[in-house]
């Protein structure tokens, strides 16, 4: 589902808080929308990621790496669209479709800054926001999937939120040149929450609750979100410009927030063979 949910260090808590509440807002959605049908979830995923993919085309507009917003759009929707109607291997078949695309539209069009950035812009934000997405949607159509997809959004809310409170307390970042990325503290944090989360993950998804497992799913949920925190600190501004609108990133924050570790929870899970 954009960065975990922080204001760079010093900032308002309240600003932070907020963010915080409104992400649990939308995984709660998720969470609901998982339990109502995998066609209920495709909509409330599908909506998220637009948004998410149209903030992050704004950004690289404002790079002179401009394009439709419809092209981003579908760019992101390509994967769990894909996936709902083909599963794991319309995933492969969407990214094929993605580089295509991006063939059609830029190297025929020639845009202004060049083929090859516009290219990497394009691809980039359809991966950073559908492919995740499109797991969210795999892992709702496994055995027991709307349980784990409820367990998926534990695992991001105790991350995010053991990130938060480690931040609140740290001060030096574990990548310095780059605005808002995480303190040792916050990611420690986050890696606590979620290997708590993870008895909660195995119950929901009707799996015994073993040591071994508990250390997989944690640890592999852990890797993804906080790389996915250092990501976010690369590509997305400090602050939108005056008079832009916040809406949009703050949805793509929620989306980034949920969806980055659903990759890796979805392979993780096969291979503890839960």
């Amino acid at each position: 589902m954009q960065r975990p949910p922080e204001p760079a260090r010093g900032g308002s808590p309240s600003t932070a808080a907020a963010q915080l509440l409104l992400i649990a807002v939308f995984a709660g959605a998720t969470a609901a929308a998982a339990q109502l049908g995998v066609s209920v979830l495709l909509v409330v995923v599908a909506i998220g990621a637009a948004i998410g993919a149209v903030e992050l085309g704004t950004d690289f507009g404002e790079q002179r790496l401009a394009t439709s917003p419809l092209l981003y759009i579908a760019g992101a929707l390509a994967f769990p669209i894909a996936a709902y109607f083909w599963k794991e291997p319309g995933v492969t078949g969407a990214a094929a479709g993605v580089v295509l695309l991006a063939a059609l539209r830029f190297v025929l069009s020639r845009p202004e800054r060049g083929s090859l950035l516009s290219i990497a812009a394009f691809v980039l934000a359809s991966i950073y926001v559908g492919f995740g997405a499109a797991f969210i949607v795999l892992i709702d159509r496994r055995p027991h999937g709307p349980g784990m997809v409820a367990g998926l959004v534990i695992l991001a809310l105790l991350f995010h939120g053991g990130r938060y409170l480690g931040d609140r307390v740290g001060s030096r970042s574990l990548a310095p040149h780059l605005t808002k990325a995480p303190t040792v503290p916050g990611v420690v944090a986050g890696v606590i929450g979620c290997l708590v989360g993870s008895p909660a993950f195995l119950s929901l998804a009707k799996a015994h609750v073993r040591v071994l497992p508990v250390v997989q799913i944690g640890l592999a949920s852990a890797a993804a979100l906080a790389a996915g925190a250092f990501a976010w600190a690369l590509i997305r501004p400090p602050s939108p410009p005056a008079g832009r609108s916040i809406v949009p990133a703050q949805v793509l924050t929620i989306v980034a927030g949920i969806s980055i570790a659903a990759p890796v929870v979805y392979y993780a899970v096969r291979l503890a063979s839960i």
